[in-house]
């Protein structure tokens, strides 16, 4: 499982680029409409982008897991929880035992492994420091969700084609696709390549199905492909949800650090 690990913290990486130019939109709650409306300025026109994002204060969801790289796979049970905005928890697990917890905070990103008795924590300033990049929790929340983690900014450009409107845009650090669906105005399919490293992350959501009034993809497929001194490295991920719902109670977020376990 120490590979699901490096592969969340390399998929963080990739999907902070987002965070470097976002711009934040005024969110409506669940009893509200679920259309959010972005404009963008192109070509000295003003066009409308329907997105219709999930909005919850807690969410927790169970499925299964199944990741792969060129040299092995593993495949576990996962449950989510999450405090919107603040908190999110991430248990896996392998024939019904426990094998890692995560908690990841506004600035900080805990895990314990369970088989291994290791622990890892990393600070939101590490990642900085070290990829020189803004890291955003709320870019991290929307993936998992299958929220649009960024919103239209001038210089973007939009294509509207017969089952798609696509997002465009090219910058300095990263060049990015995102793919929007025109009759859900969901979120289907995103494309982010880093630069100068070609570094890609390809994100596709399926299965959408009715989850209160918004609709949830309950089927998610990720690959990363990126370079390191061992050369270039592919991964997958692929998340398959079998319960989501949605509270306004508060959940809870158990998370310690045994002391027998090895210190990081």
């Amino acid at each position: 499982m120490n590979k699901i690990i490096k592969f969340v913290f390399v998929s963080i990486t990739c999907l902070s680029l987002l965070n470097c130019h976002r711009k934040p939109i005024v969110s409506s709650s669940q009893s509200t409409p679920i259309d959010t409306v972005a404009k963008i300025n192109i070509d000295s026109s003003i066009v409308e982008i329907q997105v219709n994002d999930i909005q919850f204060e807690y969410l927790q969801a169970k499925g299964k897991l199944a990741y792969q790289d060129v040299n092995s796979s593993v495949n576990a049970h996962f449950n989510i929880r999450m405090k919107r905005d603040s908190l999110i928890w991430i248990s896996a697990s392998q024939l019904g035992i426990e094998g890692m917890r995560f908690l990841i905070t506004k600035d900080s990103i805990f895990g314990i492994n369970r088989l291994t008795k290791d622990t890892y924590i990393y600070s939101i300033k590490h990642f900085k420091e070290t990829f020189n990049i803004d890291i955003d929790f709320n870019t991290f929340q929307s993936i998992i969700v299958g929220n649009m983690p960024m919103r239209p900014e001038k210089g973007d450009k939009l294509i509207e084609e017969s089952k798609y409107s696509i997002l465009k845009r090219n910058k300095e650090t990263y060049d990015l696709e995102a793919y929007l669906n025109i009759e859900t105005h969901k979120l289907e399919k995103m494309i982010t390549v880093q630069k100068p490293l070609a570094n890609t992350l390809n994100i596709i959501y399926t299965d959408f199905k009715p989850l209160v009034q918004f609709l949830f993809p309950y089927k998610t497929s990720v690959a990363l492909k990126y370079l390191n001194n061992q050369g270039l490295m592919y991964n997958s991920i692929y998340l398959e949800f079998n319960k989501v719902e949605l509270d306004e109670k508060e959940l809870k977020f158990p998370f310690k650090i045994p002391k027998r376990f090895n210190e990081p």
